[in-house]
């Protein structure tokens, strides 16, 4: 199952919400080594966990998070803008119909690549899927270079927007990913799976939310 978890119904999804930041501490805190904020001991939440951010959560039938991506309107506060403006040329994009993508994770706790493969192509297939239902063309994206082609490898077209710069000691650089009905194909066309995996019920943020 995947989940859009909007402001609207967090409480509904709470539970697997915590699960996501568990495993996001997991992730990006005790293998990677990131300097981030951790709540309450287990959860990685930062200052762009706010009200307007919206979560794609892969769940397994019982409920824990398999994997996910936060998504930032980029008229609000995100860190290309807050954090990362540097790794832009010119003026960091910033428009209702471009968004960021931050935060993308997959559990420790999936077994095999099969699944890991299976969950990295259906959150792909949710993120232009989400993006067409409510009218977003654009993805930014700050990305550590060795973790750049894995990024351009989803069948979209990204462009990058500035150059790679150190950041604490990792090379990194921002793209923009183009979001429309080709990239929906493409990405479809890549794995051979043309079913939708979203189902349109959830609350739909606003673009000049």
């Amino acid at each position: 199952m995947i989940y859009v978890v909007t402001a609207e119904n967090r409480d509904q999804h709470c539970a697997l919400v915590r699960d996501m930041h568990r495993d996001r501490k997991r992730v990006f805190v005790d293998r990677l080594k990131w300097q981030i904020p951790v709540v309450d001991g287990d959860q990685e939440i930062d200052q762009f966990d706010h009200g307007g951010a919206v979560y794609l959560i892969i769940a397994t039938p019982d409920g824990r998070h398999r994997g996910s991506a936060r998504l930032l309107p980029s008229i609000r506060a995100h860190p290309l803008v807050d954090v990362f403006p540097h790794l832009c040329v010119g003026v960091v994009p910033r428009n209702p119909d471009v968004w960021e993508m931050t935060r993308l994770v997959y559990s420790p706790d999936i077994a095999n690549v099969e699944e890991l493969n299976r969950t990295r192509m259906l959150l792909r297939l949710a993120l232009v899927e989400f993006a067409l239902s409510i009218g977003i063309r654009h993805y930014s994206c700050v990305v550590r270079m060795d973790f750049l082609p894995t990024v351009l490898s989803a069948g979209w077209v990204a462009v990058p927007l500035g150059f790679p710069t150190d950041v604490d000691g990792e090379m990194t650089t921002a793209v923009q990913i183009d979001i429309d009905a080709a990239a929906l194909q493409s990405v479809r066309d890549k794995y051979g799976y043309y079913e939708p995996v979203l189902t349109f019920d959830y609350p739909r943020p606003a673009l000049a939310a």
